[in-house]
């Protein structure tokens, strides 16, 4: 008599389960449709999987790049927001590579003005000795034959 009731508990929450898991998935849908439709960029993908938002992909300047993660992060049913867009063109003075020249620098070398550079000389390396100690000799008793 227990198992029959055991076996209709188990089943119905199974049931359930199946069935908020599927309304999950469907909600995660409707919210990446919406976003697709909002953001309307070829070269950015969009991936919702429980509300956590993942963008993807290149976009011309960083202004973009902003654009597109303020507007995902204030769309509601985003939970969070996983953002690993690329940056195509950085605007000038974001760039960290190459590395920027100081307008003094520039103006000193426009005018002819010999910028020293110091350098370091290499350290020395002295090769280590290798010491190899010999085996201690192996007595072999006779055997009498």
């Amino acid at each position: 008599m227990k198992i029959p009731s055991i076996i209709a508990i188990v089943s119905s929450l199974l049931v359930a389960n199946i069935g908020v898991g599927s309304e999950l998935h469907d909600a995660d849908r409707a919210l990446e449709t919406s976003l697709r439709q909002a953001l309307n960029q070829r070269h950015v993908h969009i991936d919702v999987h429980d509300g956590i938002v993942t963008i993807e992909g290149e976009v011309r300047t960083e202004q973009d790049r902003q654009t597109i993660d303020s507007m995902v992060r204030n769309t509601p049913g985003v939970a969070a927001v996983k953002d690993k867009v690329k940056v195509k063109f950085p605007t000038p003075g974001t760039s960290t590579y190459p590395p920027s020249i100081p307008p003094s620098v520039t103006s000193a070398a426009s005018s002819s003005t010999i910028i020293p550079v110091y350098t370091t000389p290499a350290p020395e390396v002295t090769p280590s000795v290798i010491v190899v100690n010999p085996p201690a000799p192996v007595m072999v008793p006779d055997i009498p034959s």
